[in-house]
């Protein structure tokens, strides 16, 4: 059982919600905090998703890195374990999605592409490394977005949030949402490719 705390407008808040203001503001320990309140329950639930405990284990830690990229934005609009478990419910659905059309992909190759194709795409260190890069540059370049910007792509990217809720926060339009990701994402592909 959680218990309440007050901020100074006197709303009362549940402590998870204390714990992701107090990062927002910068009080980084705080997330080794919510992970260690919620982790179990998390794995728990994704894995009821994924039905691998590996893979639900790995997709948590994702939930928990996004939750971190998105603490500038977070806003106590909802409980906190609401909007953790709406992340980790999109990202699961994702994964799941994406292993299917993986194996569709898989079923349809004949032994001949199965073997260029495994070759192709089992990860070497190079490719590794080379994907590290990418990732840590598309975050170079995100968190030098205007914060507008920033906060949708995150919003969008990390969160899964749909256009209307990301308009709700952002206090703006949906095709103002629209034309902010698209720009934003026409550059990063712009840069990244670069």
């Amino acid at each position: 059982m959680q218990t309440g705390g007050h901020m100074e407008s006197g709303v009362s808040f549940s402590e998870d919600v204390r714990s992701m203001l107090r990062l927002k503001s910068g009080a980084e320990e705080e997330m080794a905090i919510l992970v260690a309140r919620h982790e179990r329950k998390l794995v728990q639930f994704i894995g009821r998703m994924v039905t691998d405990r590996a893979v639900a284990q790995e997709l948590a830690q994702e939930v928990f890195l996004r939750v971190y990229l998105a603490r500038h934005t977070y806003e106590p609009a909802a409980e906190f374990t609401t909007w953790l478990y709406c992340i980790a419910s999109n990202h699961a659905r994702k994964w799941i999605k994406r292993q299917r059309r993986l194996h569709q992909d898989i079923d349809a190759l004949t032994p001949k592409a199965l073997h260029r194709w495994t070759a192709e795409y089992t990860p070497t260190p190079e490719k590794l490394l080379l994907e590290h890069e990418r990732i840590a540059r598309a975050q170079s370049i995100i968190n030098a977005l205007p914060e507008r910007q920033k906060a949708a792509v995150i919003l969008h990217k990390y969160e899964g949030c749909e256009y209307r809720e990301i308009a709700r926060r952002l206090e703006c339009s949906v095709s103002a949402v629209k034309s902010i990701l698209f720009r934003t994402h026409s550059a990063l592909r712009g840069s990244l490719q670069g």
